[in-house]
């Protein structure tokens, strides 16, 4: 699970934004927005809350939001194919001369750990790595680039338990644009504390977005009959009238996905491309739900609202909210009504708003305000007392009409 995150100088942040899954004092929805991360020796406990939304006016960096940390999972897990290869780095763009910089902060059995890297398009310049299993936060790597050498420097922490042979093997093979967890990822050592790391990273985060191809992800979703059952009861239950969701076996070239519509009057077939972009969009979200659900996932979804009526939005949420499970949703959104739902938090309500200044994306929750315990985050936000919205001017604009 993922405790709190920042980022700086990356695509529309400049300075260091941070977003936090850490719960507030409040008890809405206590049983089932927030997960209760006990340590395993001090016994203390972390609220963590599972879902969190972002609102704010186009191109206020709410996708970037995603990006960045989509971006920090793929540096950890994911190395550069050589050593010549180019970084993908995408600062902010009057800053194209600065390092990025980012935080993670994430619990794995209870135990919390503390990431932070900066980089650019060549070296990954600094890395630290700290957890706590025994209660106090101590080193788990700390790695440092000698511009000399253009290689890096590793220390590990006594509590990684590493004999010098693999710390060696480890250190030697850290590329100056590897990260230390990456190059662990790809050689052939194995000890426990790198791999419960590695692991969690590699099965338990899905930074995932919709738009993706649906009759590919649909094939391959059917063929699990769990999966397959969950879609078919969300759409009936979402009333779309499908009962059936087959892979047809074409004369020539590919199969091809098909859904069984069921009225009173009668059945009837529909190829996917006949289906409504609300239908396929609502399938997709769902079946990409399962995953997250069944695999205690962190998943993000970005304009949630995409093409969905606001009644299937509340119906996914509450499909998620009502599933136990210690998966977390981040999704950005524009449905303001959202904000109306009774299981929505201030501190689960982020927001995204451009510097008029700089043009540099500023993020802050609704907790941040100093509201009355019984106002309204909806009132709030159309009324601009939380920023975030568009400045919209006049809608008259002349338009002169073609000479007939």
């Amino acid at each position: 699970m993922i405790l709190d995150f920042s980022v700086e100088n990356f695509l529309s942040f400049s300075a260091r934004q941070e977003i936090s899954f850490e719960a507030s004092n409040d008890n809405t929805s206590e049983d089932s927005l927030i997960i209760k991360v006990k340590h395993p020796r001090s016994g203390s406990v972390t609220r963590v809350l599972r879902m969190s939304s972002v609102y704010g006016a186009n191109a206020s960096g709410k996708t970037n939001l995603l990006y960045a940390i989509a971006d920090v999972w793929a540096k950890l897990y994911q190395p550069c194919a050589s050593k010549d290869e180019k970084i993908l780095f995408r600062p902010f763009a009057m800053h194209r001369d600065e390092n990025t910089k980012m935080t993670v902060s994430f619990f794995i059995n209870g135990v919390k750990y503390d990431y932070s890297i900066e980089y650019n398009g060549d070296i990954i310049v600094y890395e630290l790595l700290e957890f706590n299993p025994n209660g106090v936060s101590s080193l788990f790597y700390e790695r440092k680039h000698n511009y000399e050498t253009n290689l890096p420097e590793i220390t590990f922490g006594k509590n990684v338990s590493l004999d010098s042979k693999t710390a060696t093997v480890i250190t030697t093979n850290t590329l100056a644009n590897h990260s230390v967890l990456s190059t662990y990822n790809k050689i052939s050592v194995e000890t426990p504390a790198f791999e419960t790391v590695v692991s969690y990273i590699r099965n338990s985060i899905l930074a995932t977005q919709t738009h993706t191809n649906i009759t590919a992800l649909l094939k391959a979703s059917i063929l699990q009959q769990e999966r397959k059952d969950f879609l078919l009861r969300a759409v009936k239950e979402a009333d779309f009238n499908i009962t059936n969701i087959v892979n047809r076996p074409a004369e020539r070239g590919e199969s091809k996905i098909e859904f069984e519509h069921d009225y009173d009057k009668g059945r009837f077939t529909m190829p996917i491309e006949s289906e409504s972009d609300g239908t396929l969009s609502f399938v997709e979200k769902m079946d990409i739900l399962f995953g997250a659900i069944k695999s205690d996932r962190f998943l993000m979804i970005d304009e949630l609202d995409d093409s969905l009526h606001h009644d299937l939005l509340v119906y996914f949420l509450q499909t998620f909210l009502s599933n136990e499970s210690e998966a977390q949703l981040l999704f950005t959104i524009h449905d303001q009504l959202i904000l109306t739902e009774d299981f929505m938090r201030r501190d689960m309500a982020w927001f995204t708003e451009k510097e008029k200044e700089t043009a540099s994306t500023e993020l802050f929750s609704a907790d941040d305000f100093n509201l009355h315990k019984n106002a309204s985050i909806f009132n709030a936000y159309k009324l601009g007392k939380l920023g975030a919205r568009p400045q919209v001017g006049s809608p008259f604009l002349a338009i002169n009409p073609s000479k007939r």
